[in-house]
C-alpha cells in the first residue's frame, strides 16, 4: 500500500521534473539564439532535447522492466 504511493509519487515528481527540464532546455535555446547566434541555439535546441529525451527514455524503461518483473512473479 505505501509502496505503491511512493512509486506512484515519484513517478509524478518524475513527470514533473521531466517538463520542467524540457521547458528549461527550450528557455536556454531561444537565449542562446539571440545572445551566442541562431545556429548555436538551435544546436544547442536540437542537442539538448534529444538527450533529455533519452535520459528520460532510460529512466522510464527501467522503471516498466521493474514493473513487468514485479508484477510477473
Amino acid at each position: 500500500m505505501i509502496k505503491d504511493i511512493v512509486i506512484t509519487f515519484g513517478r509524478l515528481i518524475l513527470d514533473i521534473v521531466a517538463a520542467l527540464s524540457f521547458i528549461v532546455a527550450f528557455i536556454v535555446s531561444i537565449v542562446a539564439m539571440f545572445s551566442v547566434g541562431f545556429f548555436s541555439g538551435l544546436f544547442t535546441l536540437i542537442s539538448s532535447f534529444v538527450a533529455l529525451f533519452l535520459s528520460f527514455f532510460i529512466i522510464y524503461l527501467l522503471i516498466d522492466i521493474r514493473d513487468a518483473l514485479v508484477n510477473r512473479v
